[in-house]
Order: structure tokens, then sequence, then C-alpha cells
């Protein structure tokens, strides 16, 4: 910088180019916890360093703990419902998950397909394909929705209604080989 012809302030300094048109900045958060087995906060974090790391037990552990001092917390449901999905244990992740929806606020994608897939590894696959279109009316059309969807209805039996499901979804990315290969199916046992 200049001011009446001399220098004032000069800097240097190396810097790298990319081709995106932008980088998201890192989110940092940071918070001293102290142990015990009434800290919620130290339970839920500590679950998910274990869920992270593949440690479902432990993970389970902590996560349950968080969760019996604080049942109302939707992250704290969420994340024991992660793991119970993991587990198998579908029935649980229904009772964690299914109040979330009776919430007025619009419940996490997230919480829509946990609870759909753990519907339709049950067998319970009307109220799978009930969960997933509150998914879309609640965050719109996408293909993940779709194409369980189409799942659910091909295995009730719905031929037409998982064609149209998944040609929906072709509609949307037309790359998606194994929706195709679906399609290719059902047309094959319509002949």
């Amino acid at each position: 910088m200049q001011l009446n012809g001399k220098e004032i302030i000069s800097e240097k300094d190396e810097f790298d180019l990319t081709y995106t048109d932008s980088i998201s900045r890192p989110w940092i958060y940071s918070k001293l916890l102290t142990w015990t087995d009434n800290n919620i906060a130290y339970n839920y974090f500590k679950g998910i360093q274990y869920f992270n790391q593949c440690e479902i037990d432990k993970s389970s552990q902590y996560m349950q703990s968080a969760y019996r001092k604080e049942p109302d917390s939707n992250s704290i449901a969420l994340s024991l419902a992660k793991i119970r999905m993991n587990q198998k244990k579908y029935a649980e992740v229904e009772s964690l998950l299914a109040p979330i929806l009776d919430h007025e606020e619009s419940p996490a994608y997230e919480v829509f397909f946990i609870l759909g897939k753990s519907y339709q590894y049950q067998g319970k696959l009307q109220k799978a394909v009930k969960t997933f279109d509150q998914a879309i009316s609640h965050h719109g059309l996408n293909t993940t929705f779709l194409n369980v969807m189409g799942e659910c209805y091909f295995q009730m039996g719905y031929k037409l209604k998982a064609q149209g499901a998944w040609e929906k979804s072709l509609e949307i990315d037309i790359n998606q080989s194994k929706i195709k290969k679906n399609l290719e199916m059902l047309k094959q046992k319509k002949r």
C-alpha cells in the first residue's frame, strides 16, 4: 500500500490455486469435558467416537447412557438408532425414531431414511413406503428415497409402482446402473 508515493505496508505470502469455486471453511468445536457417568455430553461424544472406530458395543454403552439421561434429544436418539441399525435391532430403531416424526419441526433427512430402512428390514413395507413418502414431502424428490420406495413396492408385489418410482429416479439421475437393471428385470417379467 502506498501513501503519497511512499510504500507504507508490504507483505508477501504463499498461496495455492484450486479449480473449485469455493472451499468450505472447516468447523471446529472444542469443549472441555470432565469424565463422569452423569455427563451427557461426555457419553454422547464418547459414543460417537467409538461408533466411528467400529467399536459398536462400547459405542452402545455410552450412547445408551446419554439417551437415558436425555431421552428427548433428537441427536442422541438418532445416534443411538444408527448404532441399533448396525446391531440389526430394528424394533429399537423404530421406538427411538418414530416419536421424532411427531415433532412440529421437520425431522432430519437421516431420521426418515434410517426409520424407513428399519421398517423395510422388519417387513413393515407399508410403513416404510409411508415414511419415505413423508421424507419426500419434507426434503423433496431424490434418488435415494425413490429407489428404496421402488424396492419396497417390488417386495410388496406392486410392480407398476416400483417401476414408476425407479423411472422417476432415473429422470433425476440417468447414471444408475443398478436401477436400470431393476427396470430391465421388471420388463422381462412382464413379458
